[in-house]
């Protein structure tokens, strides 16, 4: 049995994560003419994907270990979140290059906490809320001792357009990653460095994972008020603390508690403001959606683009770098389109058919069992290890 909440936000996020790729990866940066069409991509709807996507990797696992016996949860998240975190190495380089592969992208944290949640399902609610508290206050100061800019671009600066009305409070870096070689830079951009680091990116799982406790397994959706109150405490903080580090605005502000907002690296301000968004968007779909068992062709669309999230995050950056790859070898210089190839309103159109065009084949792989689909190999993976577990002895 689905549940709807949990259906609609994962929708929510694949699509505002396609809304966000498509012009980040082909649109000039900054959106050239289009700077506040950019920073809608870039930042409204960039910057909560993979909060929530993070988040219902926990509310997920929530659901599902209330099913199963401790062994059963074990071993498929030990066999899923091995096969996510490998799938999320090869895209890398697959993308990428091979210079890339460590780039630690959100694939290897969603599968390192599904690997690391089935041994948690004995913890209380107040254990996951203080684990979580304790790896997002570490994240900061242990950030602050690492040499973060310098595999950044080496430097930030404030975002376009935003930054006229709202000036010094939202920051990028001037680069993408750059994983250094050796092992113990890898291990440093896992946790703090990279992509998307343990610290603090691996709260969302666990706080997650609590929440699901609460309103999806207690089936307690008169705590939506509360949530709701929460998330607006949440929302409201992570304004002051961005606030706060710009009037301070220290040299050092990578390992402030009071940060301006940035994504690249997480500040504590930007990850309680998503927190917020994610309280105020998940407490009423639990209480309206699950309440009232909805239904009809948009909530098929939603459970259609949830249940192939996987399927559709890898194929949409495939189709996006794959062809600025081949374009850009033939005119003799293959990085020569990527962030140059469209513009931004060219790009969200992009970004916007790739989306209208999944509910035809969605429909259509549904009507097959989403055969090869990737949650269709992760599924055929756990059943070959059951079968060969249940197998009789000769």
């Amino acid at each position: 049995m689905r549940i709807h909440s949990l259906d609609a936000m994962r929708a929510l996020a694949i699509a505002f994560m396609v809304l966000c790729h498509v012009p980040i990866f082909t649109a000039t940066p900054g959106g050239g003419n289009y700077p506040w069409l950019y920073f809608f991509a870039n930042h409204i709807v960039g910057d909560f994907a993979a909060a929530i996507f993070l988040f219902l990797v926990g509310t997920s696992q929530a659901v599902s270990m209330s099913r199963s016996n401790p062994g059963s949860s074990i071993r498929k998240g030990l066999t899923r979140g091995g096969a996510i975190f490998m799938i999320g190495l090869l895209l890398s380089c697959a993308i990428r290059g091979p210079k890339m592969l460590f780039e630690w992208d959100i694939l290897p944290l969603i599968g390192t906490s599904l690997i690391l949640l089935p041994f948690t399902r004995h913890w209380k609610v107040g254990t996951f809320i203080l684990v979580s508290i304790s790896i997002a206050a570490l994240a900061p100061g242990l950030r602050g001792l690492t040499d973060h800019a310098a595999q950044w671009g080496g430097r930030y600066e404030q975002v376009p357009a935003f930054s006229d009305v709202f000036p010094r409070l939202l920051f990028d870096p001037v680069a993408d990653y750059t994983p250094p070689p050796g092992f113990l830079a890898a291990l440093r951009g896992f946790f703090l460095i990279g992509t998307f680091p343990f610290l603090p990116w691996g709260a969302f799982p666990l706080i997650g994972y609590a929440v699901g406790l609460k309103l999806v397994c207690d089936k307690e959706r008169r705590l939506a008020l509360p949530f709701l109150l929460c998330g607006t405490a949440c929302a409201l903080a992570g304004l002051a603390a961005a606030l706060a580090g710009r009037a301070l605005q220290p040299a050092s502000w990578l390992g402030w508690y009071a940060a301006v907002f940035s994504f690249y690296p997480l500040t504590t301000s930007l990850f309680l403001l998503q927190l917020g968004v994610i309280f105020l968007i998940f407490a009423p779909l639990r209480r309206w959606l699950d309440a009232s068992a909805a239904t009809g062709a948009l909530m098929t669309a939603l459970q259609r683009l949830s249940r192939y999230a996987l399927s559709i995050y890898v194929t949409h950056l495939v189709l996006i770098y794959w062809p600025l790859w081949i374009a850009g070898w033939l005119a003799g210089e293959p990085a020569r389109y990527q962030q140059n190839a469209l513009s931004t309103p060219a790009a969200l159109a992009l970004a916007a058919g790739f989306l209208l065009a999944m509910w035809p084949l969605l429909a259509l792989w549904d009507r097959i069992g989403g055969r090869y689909s990737l949650e269709w190999f992760l599924n055929q993976i756990l059943l070959h290890l059951q079968r060969g577990k249940t197998k009789p002895s000769a």
